[in-house]
């Protein structure tokens, strides 16, 4: 769906990073962090892959519609 980059950072608290797209037709922003025993994610999915029908199936449970894709937001403990 795309060519992807991360950026991952660590520190004291735990580990962070960004996700970005150079290209493709799923575009992708997000961010995500693991400290300690918690996690948090979330990513901004828009772009031609974002208007397919199965994609938004597959994708149906985890995300959210807005108004140029879609939202994931998922956080909690491990």
């Amino acid at each position: 769906m795309g060519t992807y980059a991360i950026d991952i950072a660590t520190d004291d608290e735990g580990i962070s990073g960004e996700v970005v797209t150079l290209k493709g037709a799923l575009d992708l922003a997000g961010e995500f962090a693991l400290k300690g025993d918690r996690y948090s994610v979330t990513a901004d999915l828009s772009g031609a892959a974002a208007r397919n029908e199965a994609f938004q199936q597959a994708i149906a449970l985890m995300a959210v519609p807005t108004e140029s894709g879609y939202r994931i937001e998922l956080s909690g403990t491990l």
